[in-house]
């Protein structure tokens, strides 16, 4: 069985976010990142085994970025400050496409 070329769905997906994405800065111990993604439906979801039990966003961020989000992480949308909760790589097969990063305020 033949294995099925990702990169072009990547680069889609990356113009795409960086054409109709938000811009947003990162900081992670003392560094901070340039970045961008895009904002996505969140429904109310419990966190277990966190002090902040509920979510307030979902955004999903370029994998090409030099940027590569853990949670922990304070992301900063011009005046609004919030703190990821929860990250995910979405990466059929071997191509990294982008993050699925839940925040907090």
């Amino acid at each position: 069985m033949g294995t099925y070329d990702y990169k072009p769905l990547k680069d889609t997906a990356t113009r795409l976010i960086k054409k109709y994405g938000v811009s947003f800065s990162a900081e992670r111990e003392g560094s901070t990142f340039k970045s961008s993604g895009v904002f996505g439906d969140l429904d109310i979801i419990s966190l277990p085994n966190t002090l902040q039990q509920s979510a307030d966003s979902i955004i999903f961020i370029e994998a090409d970025s030099k940027y590569k989000p853990k949670n922990g992480d304070y992301l900063t949308f011009g005046d609004d400050v919030f703190v990821i909760l929860r990250t995910r790589k979405v990466k059929p097969g071997d191509t990294e496409m982008l993050y699925e990063v839940v925040l907090g305020n």
